[in-house]
């Protein structure tokens, strides 16, 4: 547990002098007019009472820059969140992104929104001050006005409002029955159910109000990279939230006005909406290091088209307990606002790179707990300032006072911010912009060539000599040419396509581009040549598990060197081995997978008996990661079978 902030202060006296009324107020309320019989009478202005100086007062006598919405007007206007206060109050700027909330006024405030940092625009909900923006997520329900104020505020609402805050005061529960129900329905299938009834519980005594939200919205953001990641959606920056707030009032609890009031809402926002903005240099090696990932990633700004791997979940849990009393003595008011908030937020999968590539990978989770309490007495009216009524024969007026005290603790507990780093991935993303990999401590060093290169993507130490060419005649061939130059074992060369590859008994192997995962891998096995049977065996079972875990299919062997699915072969293995009668050279090991192929690139001859994950998916699969999983797989079979020596690390 960290507490980030506890204290106590005093406010200042504040006074106002009886003089003509400020004109930098803005009265949100179009005119009004009443006919009678005789004609039409003088337009008059709607009267708004608003808070902003901790006391009740009709706007226009208030000398404050704000706008102030009563619930019927934030009605009308059809302003159901903070985001859409923004279209309605002059120099406001309010975004969402990551999760939390950027807000300005003035174009003063704070651009990031996490752990102990707060923004300079504050949020007060029915007088208890929040610890985030994102804690009034209930939305603009319910509610008797919004104060914007614009500006310092910092003498009557402490800290963290040096541009301005928002006041949000719900509909108290009144001593006459009454309700609402509201529905919508519009784009991006969302959808808004809100509620609000209250009345007396006991007459005069006792009187209740219950508010509810649930909306939903899809996202706005089309993610192209869905099809190839399970963990992306392919529509970004969707939400849900819910929520209900219950308040109880006691009109007369001996003399006082107490009004305790509870609120918990849940909000589920997929944070990934990220467009491309710029590519270093328009990096065509860039872009094509992206689309080894997402072969349709969209580099085209401002088009609503993003290329995310994961979808951002930010998970918001929102508690909030409100007391709030007042008492008057001989036409003074004594206050009292104590509050306990508690936030807690978790970011399930979060991709912090933005992008289609898995180089980083993150889940963050937050716990904030907060306390407040105010004690406030305000005076009434008072002659003159302070009880001096002029100056050099010049009245001063009436004046105000307001004073108190503030109490505020807040802390942050079990805070994690991991952001774990995929160093292949990385040293590939490194590569693709010519930087030298050797200078780069921990990173594998790869040799990436052309342009339709196979990524792998996972957590583990990708072969340190692996080759991808665009286009061989077969990757067997090109291992052989390498194994009798003397490589030592661990070459693994992938292949974008191969124009005579071959499987057993030479039989022709179909690999059309970048539909399928074609490689071979040098192993220099401690075998002899009677058992050399065990790499073909421990192959095919690394294949058939890598496959099944990667798409869920019902993967199975027809011995010795097929993979099939219901029935059709999607998968072969090649196994050519060199040597002597007692001793084993090296041993050619191929692999082809049909990944993404359709029905159409089959011949006629092959269709009942070949078959594509993809065909049998129904949807493309990313064939970076199931080549990852797959070398995977075979580094595990084969150091479980042929001891601890690994094959190709």
């Amino acid at each position: 547990m960290r507490p980030i902030f506890a204290g106590a202060g005093m406010t200042s006296i504040v006074f106002a002098m009886a003089a003509t009324p400020a004109h930098a107020q803005q009265a949100n309320a179009a005119p009004s007019s009443k006919t009678a019989d005789a004609g039409a009478q003088p337009l008059s202005v709607e009267e708004i009472i608003v808070t902003a100086q901790k006391r009740e007062a009709d706007l226009q006598d208030v000398p404050i820059s704000m706008s102030a919405f009563s619930g019927d007007d934030l009605n009308f206007r059809e302003v159901r969140s903070l985001a859409d206060l923004q279209y309605q109050v002059p120099n406001l700027n309010y975004g969402e992104r990551e999760g939390g909330a950027t807000v300005t006024i003035r174009g003063v405030g704070l651009n990031v929104e996490f752990g102990a940092v707060e923004s300079g625009v504050a949020t007060h909900i029915d007088g208890h001050y929040q610890p985030k923006v994102t804690t009034g997520i209930l939305g603009i329900n319910d509610l008797e006005r919004v104060e914007v104020l614009r500006g310092p505020q910092g003498t009557l609402f402490g800290r963290n409002t040096t541009a301005g805050l928002f006041n949000i005061i719900p509909k108290k529960p009144t001593d006459e029955y009454e309700g609402f129900i509201q529905g919508e329905y519009g784009e991006l299938d969302r959808e808004h159910v809100s509620l609000g009834v209250g009345g007396p519980i006991v007459k005069n005594r006792l009187d209740f109000r219950v508010s509810a939200l649930w909306e939903q919205r899809d996202g706005y953001m089309e993610n192209t990279t869905a099809p190839f990641s399970l963990q992306a959606n392919p529509q970004a920056s969707g939400r849900e939230r819910k929520g209900y707030r219950v308040q109880l009032g006691a009109p007369n609890l001996a003399g006082a006005n107490v009004v305790v009031s509870y609120e918990h809402v849940d909000v589920d926002r997929d944070a990934g909406g990220w467009e491309f903005r710029q590519i270093v240099s328009d990096n065509e090696n860039i872009k094509t290091f992206f689309r080894a990932y997402d072969p349709d990633a969209d580099f085209t700004p401002f088009n609503y088209k993003g290329s995310v791997d994961q979808s951002t979940h930010i998970l918001q849990h929102f508690d909030n307990v409100v007391v709030n009393g007042s008492y008057d003595i001989s036409k003074w008011t004594v206050n009292l606002v104590g509050g306990y908030a508690w936030l807690d937020e978790k970011a399930k999968d979060a991709d912090p790179d933005f992008t289609p590539a898995p180089i980083f990978f993150s889940s963050d989770k937050d716990k904030n707990p907060q306390a407040t309490a105010e004690l406030r007495t305000e005076s009434p009216s008072l002659p003159g300032f302070l009880g001096l009524s002029s100056v050099l024969g010049r009245s001063l007026g009436t004046s105000d006072l307001t004073a108190g005290v503030f109490f505020q603790r807040r802390e942050i507990n079990d805070s994690v911010r991991p952001i774990g780093l995929n160093a292949a991935v990385a040293a590939q993303f490194l590569a693709c912009q010519g930087l030298p990999l050797n200078a780069v401590a921990g990173l594998p060093v790869l040799t990436v060539l052309p342009p339709g290169f196979i990524v792998p993507a996972c957590n583990v130490n990708i072969p340190p000599q692996a080759r991808v060419f665009e286009e061989t005649t077969s990757s067997n061939d090109i291992v052989e040419k390498l194994a009798s130059d003397g490589l030592k074992e661990g070459v693994v060369v992938f292949a974008e396509a191969q124009t005579k590859a071959r499987g057993r008994l030479g039989r022709k192997w179909l690999a059309p581009a970048r539909k399928g995962l074609w490689f071979s891998i040098l192993l220099r096995p401690r075998l002899t040549p009677q058992e050399t049977t065990r790499v073909t065996v421990i192959s095919a079972t690394a294949l058939r598990r890598a496959i099944e875990a990667q798409t869920g299919l019902p993967a199975r062997i027809k011995w010795p060197n097929d993979i099939v699915v219901h029935g059709r072969k999607v998968s072969g293995i090649l196994t050519e081995l060199h040597g002597e009668l007692d001793r084993v050279q090296y041993v050619v090991l191929g692999i082809g997978v049909d990944v993404n192929l359709n029905a159409g690139d089959f011949p006629p001859s092959l269709r009942s008996l070949a078959t594509s994950l993809k065909m049998e998916l129904g949807r493309p699969v990313s064939r970076s990661e199931l080549a990852a999983a797959i070398l995977e797989a075979l580094d595990r079979e084969g150091r479980c079978r042929c001891g601890p020596r690994p094959w190709f690390r």
